[in-house]
């Protein structure tokens, strides 16, 4: 989105949500953290809102765990820079952003964040996308145990790449 009317059209959704949301350029500007002049600017397409504020702003200026990872998956960024931008937006705070970084995302959860569709610059996909997405699915509801998992995913994972998950809890 290089060119400067893609960006134009973009600050015109923008002005269009803002208005609709019945908020001033002044309440935008504060759940985004950014000043009003900096709005007025987006809106005319003249400055670049980035992918973080603009989810933040749409759902509230708060962002789940599962809402950067698929960010970090789409735009290919590491989980410090995705974490560090989403404080920089004030869409996570500090304490939430140090919890987050105690644990990267695993390898599915990336797949999941793109869908199981096979990436240009990763490894090709073993198994139908859909297959192993339920096989992640029954992963996570604690149906299958993780050498199931590995096993049913046929090569294309290792038990590391699966979410942790108490084994215990399952019953043989």
């Amino acid at each position: 989105m290089g060119d400067r009317t893609e960006w134009a059209d973009v600050g015109e959704r923008v002005r269009e949500c803002r208005i609709a949301a019945d908020l001033s350029q002044e309440q935008l500007a504060a759940v985004l953290n950014l000043d009003r002049t900096m709005i007025a600017k987006i809106e005319r397409g003249i400055r670049r809102i980035d992918a973080i504020r603009a989810i933040a702003a749409a759902d509230g200026a708060s962002l789940r765990r599962e809402d950067l990872v698929v960010l970090a998956a789409r735009y290919r960024t590491s989980w410090t820079l995705t974490i560090r931008q989403a404080v920089a937006a004030g869409a996570v705070d500090k304490v939430t952003a140090r919890e987050m970084r105690q644990r990267n995302p695993t390898k599915v959860e990336l797949m999941e964040a793109v869908g199981w569709a096979p990436q240009p610059d990763l490894e090709r996909v073993r198994v139908p996308p859909s297959y192993a997405h339920a096989v992640v699915e029954a992963y996570k509801k604690a149906l299958i145990t993780t050498p199931r998992a590995v096993e049913l995913m046929r090569g294309q994972l290792v038990a590391a790449d699966l979410p942790v998950r108490d084994e215990a809890e399952l019953e043989p």
